[in-house]
């Protein structure tokens, strides 16, 4: 800044001997008796015109230097106030992190603690099929070998084993009579209609 000042008043200064050797230019080339003065001043008088244009650009682009800065800079309470918001949100980017982390962090242990129980349940399913199938099985078939079926037997239901059942579906009920048992041909073992004294089928005797 101080030497922006200094170049300003030397200019000026220069552009005050400019216009003074302006008029003195002016005075020589009218008097034709002075041969030598004319040449020196003329080198002077240029020197000083292009210190004046020179101070004259300088100053204008200063002045436009200045005019940008005023619209885009910013003032100390603005740079202020912009370090404070830099500052919130970079605690904001720390924050976020963090929360980030804590629960990666939260989710891997729970999944770790599922991982580890996972094994006992496993383990407690297996240990029930493996305790109580055979005690199932065991109660199935004894169910079975014990089941007992209503079985129309003339005027009566009575209730029986399976063995019996199937000793009537073989046509050797042992409460039938005997004449009825032997409806059931001896030689060929057609069935005959109660009652019947000879085979259809073979003629045998019944």
């Amino acid at each position: 800044m101080f030497w922006t000042k200094v170049t300003k008043i030397y200019l000026r200064v220069q552009a005050v001997l400019g216009v003074i050797g302006s008029l003195l230019l002016a005075i020589t080339v009218d008097n034709p008796w002075v041969s030598g003065i004319p040449i020196f001043i003329s080198g002077v008088i240029a020197t000083l015109i292009f210190c004046c244009l020179l101070g004259t650009f300088v100053e204008i682009s200063e002045a436009v230097n200045n005019l940008s800065a005023k619209v885009v800079g910013q003032t100390a309470a603005e740079r202020e106030l912009q370090r404070r918001l830099d500052s919130i949100e970079n605690g904001m980017d720390k924050m976020l992190i963090n929360a980030k982390n804590q629960g990666a962090a939260a989710v891997k242990k729970t999944a770790q603690k599922i991982a580890e129980s996972i094994p006992e349940k496993q383990m407690h399913d297996i240990d029930k099929p493996i305790s109580y199938p055979k005690e199932d099985l065991d109660e199935t078939v004894a169910y079975k070998n014990d089941i007992k079926t209503p079985v129309e037997d003339d005027d009566k239901t009575t209730v029986l084993p399976m063995d019996v059942i199937m000793e009537k579906v073989n046509g050797t009920k042992p409460d039938k009579k005997p004449e009825v048992a032997g409806r059931f041909c001896p030689t060929c073992g057609a069935k005959n209609n109660e009652g019947s004294a000879f085979c259809f089928s073979c003629g045998s005797k019944l």
